[in-house]
């Protein structure tokens, strides 16, 4: 009777160590909150990948002149060679992916994976949601025990990639959210200007608003700027302030309020007051992204305490916001 739980033993020493040499394939499907236009482009251009992986991120840091990145259009690839391994990205076919890690010393690692459009349950389907699909093959042993095998090359770089592209910061270079807004009521005033004049107004504007909700008995608070360009060296300027009642407002000063529960898109800025353009260009790509249309001008939303930009280089700190409505 002893025997027999030996062998059993026995049998499954030797089963665990012939699972080492069956190969199996192994499958994962990840959702992500991101287009499949934005995952494709960070996988295929070489240099994104200092954004998002490790391992190239931290070459580049250490001596970016020991680091190559091609591109080759005829055969579909990308090439990526840092100190110790070359990654070779290979577009199989429209959003299908193969991927390669050749290291300088130990085993190459290789794995594909594909781009598909979200469809919800019944719904219809959404361009900013993906399904990310990934395969790789392993042997049976670590699919029957997958705590006990190291990080795969596949793993690693679809958890960094899938990090990054759901992660405004870093994807869009700046904290953007979505938010509603409270009931918010505004005292505003336009203006037509030359763009040389635009930095000894904006004060101006805002003293004569000031002013005007003193007459009407208001509280002013928060202190607002939006920009319309008009060709050559002119920009239609409205200035505003956040107020704590309903006026009346005239043709001069226009009344404008937010109900409560108008989505906004928002992002913090500091810095150069000319470099904001990026935050512009930033929130322009993020909105499309996210199926959203602008419904109204954005403004720039500046602290009662906050300074107000002086000149191109003053710095400045504020929130930029566009009042949305989804798609």
């Amino acid at each position: 009777m002893r025997r027999v739980p030996v062998i059993l033993i026995v049998l499954a020493i030797l089963f665990l160590i012939v699972s080492f040499f069956i190969p199996v394939k192994l499958e994962n499907k990840i959702f992500v909150a991101n287009t499949f236009e934005n995952i494709a482009s960070s996988t295929i251009r070489p240099k994104s990948w200092i954004k998002w992986n490790a391992s190239v991120r931290e070459a580049w840091v250490k001596d970016s002149s020991a680091c190559h990145f091609t591109e080759d259009s005829v055969r579909h690839t990308a090439t990526i060679e840092i100190p110790g391994k070359k990654i070779v990205i290979t577009q199989i076919s429209y959003l299908i992916y193969q991927l390669e890690e050749i290291k300088d010393h130990g085993p190459s690692s290789l794995f594909g994976f594909g781009i598909v459009p979200y469809v919800g349950n019944g719904q219809q389907r959404s361009e900013h949601n993906t399904n990310l699909v990934y395969a790789r093959v392993t042997n049976l042993f670590y699919k029957l025990f997958p705590f006990l095998e190291k990080p795969s090359f596949a793993k690693r770089t679809i958890s960094g990639l899938v990090a990054f592209v759901e992660d405004n910061t870093r994807f869009y270079g700046y904290p953007i959210d979505l938010k509603q807004t409270t009931d918010t009521l505004f005292l505003t005033k336009s203006e037509d200007l030359a763009k040389k004049d635009l930095f000894s107004r904006i004060p101006v504007l805002f003293e004569e608003i000031g002013r005007e909700a003193r007459n009407n008995n208001c509280q002013t608070t928060i202190k607002n700027l939006s920009y319309t360009i008009l060709g050559g060296d002119s920009v239609t300027v409205m200035a505003g302030y956040n107020i704590d009642k309903l006026i009346k407002g005239d043709y001069l000063y226009v009344f404008r309020q937010f109900p409560a529960g108008q989505p906004l898109a928002v992002a913090s800025y500091k810095g150069i007051y000319r470099d904001r353009l990026r935050l512009y260009a930033a929130m322009d790509k993020y909105i499309p992204d996210h199926e959203l249309l602008k419904v109204g001008l954005p403004f720039e939303k500046y602290a009662a305490a906050a300074p107000l930009p002086t000149s191109d280089t003053s710095v400045v700190a504020f929130e930029l916001c566009y009042p949305l409505r989804f798609q």
